[in-house]
C-alpha cells in the first residue's frame, strides 16, 4: 500500500512505506524529538550527519530543518507507531538543480534499529525520486566505521567505491557508495 498525501515540488508530503512505518516531511517542530535521538547516540551529530553537526539544542535543529527545507532538500521523518524514530533525506548532488544524481542520508533512534525501518524508508524514498524527480543515480557518503549505515547500503544494492574524502563539516573520512536507479 503506497498512500501519498499532497505534494511539495512534485514529492509527497506524507507517504506510507509499509505496515510498519510512513514518511512525512520533517518540520521544525520535530526538533525536540530529533534532539532526544541525538542525546541517545551522539555519534549521529559528531561523526555521521553533517546537517546536525554542532547542534546543541532543539532550537538549533529547528533552524537547520527550516534552512534545508528552503534549499529544496527533501527531509522526511520516519514515523513508526505514531513516533518519529528516524530520518531519511535526499538532495540533488551538490545542490545542483540540473543533477539527476541524488545524495541521501539517514539515521535512526537506537531503540528502533535493526527493524528494517531505515532500509524500507530509504528504498521507498529512492522509488519516489525516480517516479517524481527522474532520479538516475544515488550516492551515500558513509564513514568506514559506521557499520549500520553500511549494512543499509548493502541491503539496498549500493556499491562501495574507492572514492573517499574528508567531510568539511565533521572532519571525518567518508567513502562514497553508489547505485543506479
Amino acid at each position: 500500500m503506497k498512500h501519498e498525501q499532497q505534494q511539495r515540488d512534485g514529492m509527497p508530503l506524507e507517504t506510507v512505506v509499509n505496515d510498519d512505518c510512513s514518511l512525512r516531511v520533517l518540520r521544525p517542530d520535530d526538533a525536540e524529538r530529533i534532539f532526544e535521538i541525538l542525546q541517545a547516540d551522539s555519534d549521529i551529530s559528531t561523526k555521521y550527519v553533517t546537517w546536525l553537526a554542532g547542534a546543541t539544542s532543539a532550537e538549533d535543529i529547528a533552524e537547520r530543518t527550516a534552512d534545508f527545507n528552503s534549499r529544496k532538500a527533501l527531509r522526511y521523518a520516519i514515523v513508526a507507531d505514531g513516533t518519529l524514530v528516524g530520518y531519511v533525506g535526499a538532495w540533488q548532488h551538490h545542490f545542483d538543480p540540473e543533477s539527476a544524481e541524488y545524495d541521501l542520508g539517514y539515521f535512526c533512534d537506537p531503540q528502533y534499529r535493526g527493524q528494517g525501518l531505515v532500509t524500507a524508508s530509504t528504498n521507498h524514498l529512492m522509488d519516489l525520486l525516480v517516479q517524481h524527480m527522474n532520479a538516475q543515480s544515488f550516492a551515500l557518503y558513509i564513514n568506514d566505521h559506521n557499520t549500520g549505515s553500511q549494512a543499509v547500503a548493502k541491503k539496498l544494492g549500493y556499491t562501495r567505491t574507492e572514492e573517499t574524502g574528508t567531510d568539511r563539516t565533521l572532519g571525518v573520512d567518508e567513502r562514497r557508495w553508489e547505485k543506479r536507479a
